[in-house]
């Protein structure tokens, strides 16, 4: 009976671990939108008169193609749908009242990731 109440104690801790781990993170500078995992802020602006701003960020260690692909499924996730797809080269994605268009550029090791959005 001891061991049952352990195993299944030892399955909901694992179950809450794996439910906390699959928490969204947002951006800073576009509080809708997630966060890519590594992303650094490198610079941003305040928006135009359009209403759009704009931020680059540094991902170490990081080709364009698996950003893009990866960070479009994580987009996917959190419903946001593709409108134009030029991987990978860029994506242009939309959820409810926004706009985001994302574009990867490779620097050595390292990509910069280029959000306008709005």
């Amino acid at each position: 009976m001891k061991k049952s109440i352990i195993l299944v104690s030892a399955f909901i801790l694992v179950l809450i671990i794996s439910a906390c781990g699959s928490v969204v993170k947002y951006t800073k500078e576009f509080s809708y939108l997630p966060s890519y995992p590594g992303m650094v802020l490198e610079n941003s602006s305040p928006a135009n008169e359009y209403g759009f701003s704009t931020a680059s960020y540094s991902i170490a260690d990081a080709k364009i193609e698996d950003i893009i692909t990866e960070y479009e499924k994580l987009l996917h996730k959190n419903g946001w749908k593709t409108t134009d797809d030029k991987k990978p080269s860029s994506i242009t994605v939309e959820k409810e009242k926004h706009l985001a268009v994302i574009v990867p550029s490779q620097n050595m090791k390292d990509t910069t990731v280029f959000i306008i959005s709005k």
